[in-house]
């Protein structure tokens, strides 16, 4: 009876052990859970449909340099709204630092480690540090009637305020192009920034909501007929002689191919060497074909919302209609990952001659 009872004693308590230690593992994963959204925020958390948690990150523009400026103001700064984390234990002013065994986290500001159980548990909380430091904003710039900047585009500005990742804010300027497109490229952190375009007495103001590897994409209309021909406009810019062709847009290839067209109505032949195509989401193109003919082929990196592919000079004669291609795009720009749908997408399109025409995809 003593030996049976000492076998069931055994046998309760390494049930006891065992239940204690998940428990232990399941407080840590919880907690390093609470560390990863308190670091790049919650992105189920919205507002008006648009994201509006971005965490440490999003309010800093920087990773933080340890577990404490996650709780504590790392040294005056004004973009921080913490405490992003909270203790658990007051009595343990140190419990968010350390797991379930009271062992100190090894934390790399991407990713945050636990060894206390004797064996490594990670939590990766970005792939990369330029997945939240290293984005972009790309954007196009009209009137109110639809109209392009032309000639005006240097007397176009076009201002995004972020986070500075010492505590204050940065203000980056550019012009737009006589297109209208514009970006800015790289070094956008994520959040929900500021972004103002202002020409002349006028000046729209608007958030842009920048995501984790994405190209953000917002286009701001100004006030008024400041751009057509017959317009009140300085500099006369004019909205070029390209105009769409309504319905030509469509998907082929299993919708990861884009065609549409354009007429010249100008009077005029018009020569085009570069185009730019604004989009959102962050999707990847490989070729981009001008009447059959291909002027742009491009594996890794592929072409991106927002940037200018410069071509041998394509000439329009007036009454032409052209054909335009945007072929092969996929969900990165190194292509080794999955085609991406563009059924439904909308597009602006600039070209050299500042012309710009929009247009979703049946």
């Amino acid at each position: 009876m003593v030996l049976i009872m000492g076998i069931l004693a055994s046998v309760a308590a390494q049930k006891f052990t065992g239940a204690v230690e998940q428990s232990r593992f399941d407080a840590t994963r919880e907690e390093m859970d609470r560390i990863a959204t308190a670091v790049v925020g919650d992105p189920n958390l919205t507002s008006g449909g648009v994201r509006s948690d971005f965490g440490y990150v999003g309010d800093v523009g920087a990773l933080p340099g340890s577990l404490d400026a996650l709780v504590t103001n790392p040294g005056g700064y004004t973009t921080w709204q913490g405490p992003y984390l909270g203790n658990d234990f007051q009595q343990n002013p140190n419990d968010y630092k350390q797991d379930a065994w009271g062992v100190n986290y090894s934390f790399t500001g991407i990713a945050v480690s636990s060894s206390g159980s004797g064996s490594s548990v990670t939590k990766q909380i970005a792939p990369s540090t330029s997945s939240l430091l290293q984005n972009s904003v790309v954007g196009t710039v009209t009137d109110g009637l639809d109209n392009v900047p032309g000639d005006s585009s240097t007397s176009v500005t076009v201002a995004l305020v972020r986070p500075n990742g010492t505590g204050g804010t940065t203000t980056v300027t550019t012009n737009p192009s006589p297109g209208g497109s514009f970006s800015f490229s790289g070094n956008v952190p994520v959040g929900n920034h500021l972004l103002r375009a202002i020409y002349q007495t006028d000046t729209v103001v608007k958030y842009v909501s920048v995501l984790p590897s994405a190209s953000a994409v917002v286009n701001v209309r100004l006030p008024g007929d400041l751009w057509s021909p017959s317009g009140g406009g300085p500099g006369g810019g004019g909205p070029g002689g390209l105009t769409y062709v309504a319905g030509s847009a469509a998907t082929s290839g299993g919708n990861h191919h884009m065609t549409f067209q354009v007429v010249n109505n100008s009077g005029a032949g018009i020569n085009i060497t570069s185009i730019v195509a604004t989009y959102a989401p962050a999707i990847y193109f490989q070729q981009i074909l001008i009447g059959g003919n291909q002027v742009f082929n491009d594996l890794n990196p592929r072409g991106a919302s927002g940037e200018t592919k410069v071509f041998t000079t394509v000439t329009v004669n007036n009454g032409q209609t052209l054909a335009f291609e945007y072929r092969t795009f996929k969900q990165c720009s190194s292509g080794n990952c999955g085609n991406a749908n563009v059924q439904g997408t909308s597009f602006t399109i600039s070209f050299s001659d500042g012309s710009s025409v929009n247009f979703s995809v049946a």
